[in-house]
């Protein structure tokens, strides 16, 4: 059977209730994880960000796009989360297990106020 690439609305599956300046709004990390490792079953994913969302640490699969609309939309991290927003799916130390990822567009705040750091 033939995997197919989808696009998806990230809209469709969350509340764009955050802002990417100031964060707030409902922490939605295992909705959007979920929506992410669809691109493992599909063969890829064009996932398409409307708003704002607050999240904790994502796991990115091979053949992912996240394209934001605009400078308004993206990813705020979620305080206390203590861990990078996007890491590979498949981490690996000798081999590259997770390809063409593609982040186009928006803003991504990493809230490195409240999170923990190394001294």
């Amino acid at each position: 059977m033939e995997k197919i690439f989808k696009k998806v609305n990230l809209g469709d599956y969350v509340v764009f209730d955050s802002n990417v300046h100031t964060g707030g709004g409902t922490v939605q990390t295992e909705k959007i994880q979920e929506v992410l490792d669809k691109a493992e079953e599909w063969g890829g994913l064009y996932l398409v960000v409307e708003g704002a969302v607050n999240t904790g640490a994502l796991k990115i699969h091979s053949n992912t796009t996240i394209k934001c609309v605009n400078s308004d939309c993206g990813f705020y991290l979620a305080d206390n989360t203590n861990l990078p927003m996007f890491r590979n799916a498949h981490p690996h130390l000798k081999d590259i297990k997770d390809r063409n990822i593609v982040f186009s567009g928006g803003t991504y705040n990493f809230n490195c106020l409240n999170q923990t750091h190394n001294t």
